[in-house]
Order: C-alpha cells, then structure tokens, then sequence
C-alpha cells in the first residue's frame, strides 16, 4: 500500500467514519457523478430507495387514481423524473469503482435509444433488410447487460483508482 493509503486509513481510524462516507453524504451522493461507491451503497442507497419510489408512483397510478397498468399516469412519471438523475449517478458512480469511465452509461443509454428509434424508423420502410438494424442493437443490450451485472454484483478495483480512493479501505 503507498502512503496516501495508509494516510487515509489513519483518518478513518481517527474520524471513525471509512473514507467513502465522508464528503459524499446526503444530497451529494444522489446528485454528485464524482467519486466511487461500493455495492452495498449501490443497493442500499439507490437501487432500493430508487425501486422504492418507482414501486409508490405505479401504486398512486393504479390504487389511487385508476390507472390500468398499461398506462402511465401522473405518479409513474413523477417517480421517473425524480429517479432518473440518481439512478444515472448511481451508474457512473459504479462504473467508477469498477474503473471504467462514467461516459459508459451515455454510450449505453443513447446507443440503445438511437438503435430503437433507427429499427422503428428501417423496419416499416425496408421490410426485413431493415430489421438488420437490430443487430447493433442486440449487441449494445448486450454489453449494457454485462455492465448491469458488473454493476450490480463485482466488486469494484482493489486500492485508489483514477476516479478516487478504494471506497471499502
């Protein structure tokens, strides 16, 4: 381990608090892309409460104000607009600790959306030669996937990376 290593392992000692909660509390975490986060924060700081709202919005919909479950209503769209920024922190964030750099989810995102919109716009105007664009497309959700699961379940790099110290040390 370097110095810087062991310097902060000593103010974790003395602050009693490891080094990814410090500086990254509260509002910060939701909405700053900087920095890395271990899975645990990832599931228990984002991928639940964000599921949570996303599960409360559906339930206004369809208990509260009658919606089918086909259709989006107010609640479904209230809780997407106030998921959507923290969960794409949350992504880059990971992807951090994984050491890859947070443009990733962009690539993924926009990728995924142009691919669709190419396929909805080829398939009516070329028939079956134009449903050669979902070929791109499936390899994009493809790699989108692998880097859902490395998000989700591998443990980010060992030590400092680029993107800041080793959140676990």
């Amino acid at each position: 381990m370097s110095e810087e290593d062991w310097g902060e392992l000593e103010r974790a000692a003395q602050t009693g608090q490891p080094a990814h909660a410090r500086g990254q509390s509260g509002l910060d975490l939701w909405l700053s892309l900087e920095g890395r986060i271990p899975r645990s924060t990832y599931w228990l700081k984002f991928a639940l409460p964000l599921a949570a709202i996303q599960w409360v919005g559906m339930l206004v919909d369809t208990v509260g104000l009658g919606y089918g479950p086909d259709h989006l209503g107010p609640g479904r769209v209230i809780a997407s607009l106030l998921t959507f920024w923290p969960g794409i922190v949350a992504a880059v964030k990971r992807l951090h600790d994984l050491g890859h750099p947070g443009w990733y989810v962009a690539a993924f995102y926009g990728g995924t959306i142009g691919a669709g919109i190419a396929l909805a716009i080829a398939v009516p105007l070329f028939g079956a030669i134009g449903a050669l664009v979902a070929i791109p497309l499936g390899l994009l959700m493809l790699g989108a996937l692998w880097y859902g699961l490395k998000m989700m379940f591998f443990r980010g790099t060992f030590g400092p990376n680029e993107y800041g110290p080793d959140p676990l040390l």
